[in-house]
């Protein structure tokens, strides 16, 4: 797993040699423009940000979540203000970490923030293998909850299909209506008279 921390050593001594089973490394960037150098060259599993960093006007924050939309950045403070906190998370942070709470807590996030990226990047590469080849719409038969997923946009279109079909506007509800009413009534049939010379009844 790789952490790119944008700080000092010390925030990066916050990063655990290892998550999840995994080996961790950190590596450690100055500056929004050491970063971008970092991540054109291979893009990390996770960001953890300083607070510093990731707010006032050019932030790297911005450069980060416009560039790599998928890739979760950490901001991590010390006694932060509510308004820096907002900030952050405006700008596209994936989660707020105040420093000197405990390692557990941000352990927990890198972990889970890590792991979404993964998943993230793997669906994509995915994704796109199957669109080159045409094979786009058996990517559903690979997974069972994207099988599911896909049955129940599936059960909701062919609903909403049969519902417009069946339906009945209400103007032609009235013409039907008006069409009935209007229908000349069935003739009533009239027994013939008696045939001359006999006699009648009574």
């Amino acid at each position: 797993m790789h952490v790119c921390v944008v700080g000092t050593e010390r925030t990066a001594k916050l990063v655990p040699s290892e998550l999840g089973g995994r080996p961790v490394v950190a590596t450690t960037c100055a500056d929004g423009a050491s970063l971008m150098r970092l991540t054109a060259e291979r893009v990390p599993d996770v960001v953890l940000m300083e607070a510093e960093h990731a707010c006032g006007d050019a932030s790297p924050l911005e450069h980060v979540r416009g560039r790599y939309h998928d890739l979760p950045v950490i901001v991590v403070g010390k006694d932060p203000a509510v308004a820096d906190v907002v900030e952050c998370m405006k700008k596209g942070a994936e989660d707020f970490v105040v420093a000197g709470k405990g390692a557990a807590e941000l352990d927990k996030k890198l972990l889970e923030a890590a792991d979404k990226h993964c998943l993230s990047v793997q669906v994509k590469q995915l994704t796109e293998a199957y669109e080159r080849s045409g094979k786009l719409g058996e990517l559903v038969g690979i997974s069972p909850i994207m099988h599911e997923i896909y049955g129940t946009i599936r059960s909701i279109t062919e609903t909403r299909t049969v519902r417009l079909a069946t339906a009945l506007p209400p103007r032609s509800r009235r013409d039907r209506k008006s069409r009935t009413v209007s229908a000349d009534p069935a003739p009533t049939l009239k027994s013939p008279p008696p045939p001359a010379g006999l006699p009648g009844r009574g």
